[in-house]
């Protein structure tokens, strides 16, 4: 199969997330290292070199650490694409044990579900500026019952398990992830 050609630089956590990916997409990919990623600065301004020029596309594990390193580069660089894996339970090949969260990283899914989920960061497949201006916000979140309700919380784990995203997801990443993608917010206007 052919593999998806994408402009950006994805941002993995580690180096078997690379190898996995290097089977999907002729992207340039950059290692964090893990937390070692805090104690390196000149990282930090690379991905921003990086995002000024063709962009970075953030694509971690859905557990906790995922998040967080996530998180942080969503706070330090400006106009960072942000991808999602599912959260899928299970063990990686390579480990002993599963994870303390029991779910599959980067290096963990299938080439099909990459595939899947950097399909819609492939050259041609940018959203057009139709769907941009009409970008889900904050406030049709709300009134859709995906923030700040009772019940809100719930709605969303469904819709995320729904829609393979994980369900850690924020108000903010989901929001994050809908204008990036125009079927999910579609899905999301639907409900």
């Amino acid at each position: 199969m052919d593999k998806l050609h994408i402009k950006e630089t994805i941002i993995v956590e580690g180096r078997y997330d690379k190898a996995a990916l290097a089977n999907v997409t002729d992207a340039d990919i950059l290692i964090l290292g893990g937390f070692r990623f805090y104690n390196n600065p000149g990282l930090l301004e690379l991905i921003r070199s990086l995002a000024a020029g063709n962009g970075v596309i953030v694509l971690t594990d859905s557990d906790r650490a995922g998040f967080q390193l996530r998180n942080y580069i969503k706070g330090a660089v400006p106009g960072a694409k942000h991808c999602y894996i599912p959260d899928v339970y299970g063990k990686e090949r390579r480990k002993e044990y599963a994870s303390k969260e029991g779910k599959l990283g980067v290096e963990g899914m299938t080439a099909d579900a990459l595939r899947e989920v950097l399909k819609p960061f492939a050259a041609g497949a940018e959203a057009s500026a139709e769907f941009s201006a009409q970008a889900v916000t904050n406030a049709e979140l709300y009134e859709l019952g995906y923030s700040g309700g009772s019940g809100a919380a719930v709605k969303r784990r469904e819709f995320c398990r729904a829609n393979n995203l994980p369900e850690r997801i924020s108000v903010s990443a989901l929001l994050t992830a809908v204008n990036s993608l125009p079927e999910l917010a579609a899905k999301l206007r639907e409900t």
